[in-house]
């Protein structure tokens, strides 16, 4: 039986990583590095403009490719979906998709 792969591997490379967003709504990716003295690399600003979203849910593998994609809720509820590509610092995501309307409902998404 192979081994589970992580919810929350953005850079498909088998080890969970972190997404982060600052108050100036860039986005920042912390790789997985697999030992436990050093769990996370050096961050790497993958994108710019995060900001216009009031949550961002990091739900694991949406897509089915085996890597972390990213859900990104405006103010007035719509939903878009960011999916991996695997190629962190390039393209991390692929363009936005609209998957939904009347998100903002609710308080908080895990």
């Amino acid at each position: 039986m192979a081994a589970a792969k992580p919810r929350h591997d953005v850079d498909g490379d088998g080890r969970p990583d972190v997404l982060a967003r600052d108050t100036s709504g860039r986005l920042f990716l912390y790789r997985g590095t697999g030992t436990s003295t050093a769990s996370f690399a050096a961050r790497e600003q993958v994108a710019s403009g995060w900001n216009v979203y009031d949550m961002l849910v990091v739900p694991g593998d949406i897509d089915g490719d085996s890597k972390g994609d990213v859900l990104g809720r405006l103010p007035n509820g719509d939903m878009y979906l960011y999916a991996s590509t695997g190629n962190a610092g390039t393209a991390t995501f692929t363009a936005r998709v609209k998957s939904g309307t009347g998100w903002n409902m609710y308080k908080n998404m895990i």
